[in-house]
This record gives structure tokens, sequence and C-alpha cells, in this order.
């Protein structure tokens, strides 16, 4: 059963629109680390909603619009939109900044950008989570292959113009960070012009370090600094009688 999206708003009037994709369980409430820090910098954010089914739809990407298009309805028209997310969220956000018009930006955090290779490779080492990702896509590679290209962004790089953030951990094990260095050298091939890519040593797919905690907050501040580094969220006032 697919959760009612979320929305975070800032202490004045928004700058920007943010629209979050959540991960493989669809739970908004997984984003709230990021959706906070967004909000408290001048953003407006809200989460898209998938369609219940198998996951990892070709439709997935339309409920990025949907979460844009519901913002659009309460923010200034001059306000400008950008799209991010973790995991099937990640891919999610470039699928939706590549096929559709007009998100100013894109942050993915450790997402997939070749489905085949990350399902077909957990065959021989993972068979029981193979079985699961087949699954959740409704075919296996071999049963589908147009659905896995059409649902990965590396098919999708030609339609990407947006700035772009990659961050993804080393220690990622439910999808290693080949997926966002494969990404990257697509995009710096592609002659993309704003391609900046963040690669976390000992981090795991959640952010975590190990047995010493989370890096969210690290994470989340450099997506906001990332944001703010392209004039979509407004610099920190700096401290009287110090320089800027």
């Amino acid at each position: 059963m697919a959760i009612d999206s979320l929305r975070w708003m800032p202490p004045e009037a928004p700058c920007l629109g943010v629209v979050l994709c959540p991960g493989r369980d669809a739970d908004p409430r997984a984003l709230q680390w990021l959706a906070e820090p967004l909000a408290a910098a001048g953003a407006a954010v809200t989460t898209a909603v998938y369609r219940d089914g198998p996951r990892y739809r070709e439709d997935d990407p339309l409920a990025a619009e949907a979460g844009r298009a519901a913002l659009r309805e309460e923010l200034a028209e001059s306000v400008p939109y950008v799209v991010a997310g973790h995991s099937r969220g990640g891919t999610v956000a470039l699928l939706a900044a590549a096929t559709q018009p007009d998100w100013k930006a894109v942050a993915a955090l450790a997402a997939t950008s070749d489905q085949a290779r990350l399902v077909g490779g957990l065959a021989a080492f993972a068979p029981t989570r193979y079985q699961l990702m087949v699954e959740s896509r409704g075919a296996s590679p071999e049963q589908d292959p147009g659905l896995y290209r059409r649902t990965s962004p590396l098919t999708h790089v030609a339609g990407l113009t947006a700035p772009v953030l990659l961050v993804h951990g080393t220690l990622d094990l439910v999808v290693p960070h080949d997926h966002t260095l494969w990404m990257q050298q697509a995009l710096e091939s592609a002659r993309h012009p704003d391609v900046e890519v963040d690669v976390l040593p000992g981090v795991g797919h959640f952010f975590e370090r190990t047995y010493e905690g989370y890096v969210r907050d690290q994470v989340a501040a450099r997506v906001v600094a990332w944001l703010r580094a392209r004039g979509l969220l407004p610099a920190v006032a700096s401290t009287p009688g110090q320089p800027d």
C-alpha cells in the first residue's frame, strides 16, 4: 500500500521546490534526515508517491512529476524545482531529470545506474536476493531486457542536462558504488557540463559507517551546499566582522 506524501516547509517563503524520491520500500519517512535540512535552508520539500505494484516500474518517474505538480499549486510561479532521491529513489530522480523538462538539478544518492548489471550480478553471488529483485521487477534481465534498459539511467544519459550530484559509499553492498562511477564516466563522456561525485570511503548503502554510526548529516549538508553553490538555495549569511 502506498504511503501518503509528506511535506516540509521552510520558515519563510520558499525559494526552491524539492521532490524527494524514497527508496525501495517507498517510505517517505526514511528521507526525513534530508528533508529537514533542505527545508531549514529555504526549500519546500515533498515526497514522491509510487504506484502500488512491482518496484522499479517504468512509470516511477511520473511520481516525481506528480510531486512537483503538487508543489506548484502552492508555490510562486518563479520557484525552480530540484529532484533528489536515495537508492531506488536516486534512480528515479535521474530518470525524471532525463525524461521530464525543467528540473534545475538532480541529486542521486546510492543510485543504480544499470539495472541489468545490478540484478544479473546477484544470480551467483546472492541467489536469494536475486530472486527477490527479479520478483520486484516482474521479470529477469533475460526475460525482459527492454524493461531493464528503459529503467536504467545509463540509457538516458543524453537527456540529462541539469547539474548532477552523485553520492555513494564504498561499502555499499546493496548497490555497489561502481554504479555511480559508471554514471560519472557516461556523463563525462557525453560532455555533461556539471557533474559532481562524492565517493565516501567506508560508508554503506544507508550511509552507515560500519559500527561508528551514520554520516547522514554530512550527506545532507553536502546536498544543501551543492544547491547553494548553484544559486538554488540562499547562501549562508556571514557573521558580522567575518569575511564572506
